[in-house]
């Protein structure tokens, strides 16, 4: 019984729940993870785009060198990470808070 318990606590806490969130502030969010997501892609210090690609000297990515997948998943990349430019900065912190304050934690499942 505790373990079922546990499983399903920790289920809980790894999924994100929407409802709270008017349709606006739901599109927002999804959003913001997208480009979230799009961050981690060019900047993760391992596996990111930046990371991984071969540098000038002068530390500039050597653009000469990409293939077309690389050079398609960089312009990709960098358009998702323009996703929120039309969005205010309160707006979105706002949101992201919202969203974040009433995600389930392990206190509330005991």
């Amino acid at each position: 019984m505790c373990q079922r318990r546990i499983n399903r606590a920790h289920k809980k806490s790894i999924t994100p729940s929407y409802k709270h969130l008017t349709k606006s502030e739901y599109q927002l969010i999804k959003k913001i993870e997208k480009y979230d997501q799009a961050q981690k892609g060019l900047y993760a210090p391992l596996t990111g785009f930046y990371a991984t690609c071969q540098r000038l000297p002068n530390g500039s990515v050597n653009v000469e060198i990409l293939t077309d997948q690389q050079l398609d998943l960089w312009d990709d990349l960098l358009k998702k990470t323009q996703i929120l430019s039309k969005y205010e900065e309160d707006e979105i912190e706002r949101v992201r808070h919202k969203f974040n304050s009433h995600q389930f934690t392990y206190s509330q499942s005991f």
